[in-house]
């Protein structure tokens, strides 16, 4: 794969720091020295989720990953939706995925598509979806057991 240009989304667990961009890395780095302790040819839209021995990521091409925090090697990958609509001459508007986030042993993915869907983290197996009217526009947050995202239309929505 050629160089993707992008920027890049990071985040800490222990004595790593895990970074993601849009070029299409993913690279674990010694808190203390900075030195590089693995790099994997995965990119990520936004923050790496570290948890549990493995990262969660929704990659640059377009899917949720998970990736082994010892060594980046891909445990599991799952296609995102694509486009708003699959008609040749209609695919200019692609599905925006914010996330992941790791919450009640599942991986959320708020969409921009109207949709926020939850997989199983052992499998990546879809485990449910919720409508979210007028899409997503940020990732889901996790406060007091609720699950807060916003919508499009810039309303604050709520699930439990």
């Amino acid at each position: 794969m050629g160089k993707r240009p992008g920027r890049a989304f990071s985040n800490v667990s222990g004595d790593r720091v895990y970074l993601g961009n849009q070029s299409g890395r993913i690279v674990a780095l010694d808190v203390d020295s900075g030195m590089r302790v693995w790099s994997a040819r995965e990119g990520a839209t936004g923050p790496v989720w570290p948890v549990g021995g493995s990262l969660f990521a929704v990659s640059d091409l377009n899917e949720l990953l998970r990736l082994d925090d010892t060594d980046g090697s891909r445990i599991w990958g799952v296609e995102l939706p694509n486009f708003v609509k699959r008609k040749p001459k209609k695919q200019s508007r692609i599905v925006v995925h914010h996330g992941p986030i790791v919450a009640g042993g599942r991986v959320i993915i708020a969409s921009g598509d109207g949709v926020l869907r939850s997989y199983d983290p052992a499998n990546g197996a879809l485990t449910g979806s919720v409508e979210i009217p007028g899409g997503a526009t940020t990732a889901p947050v996790v406060a007091g057991q609720t699950l807060y995202v916003v919508s499009k239309d810039g309303v604050l929505l709520a699930y439990r």
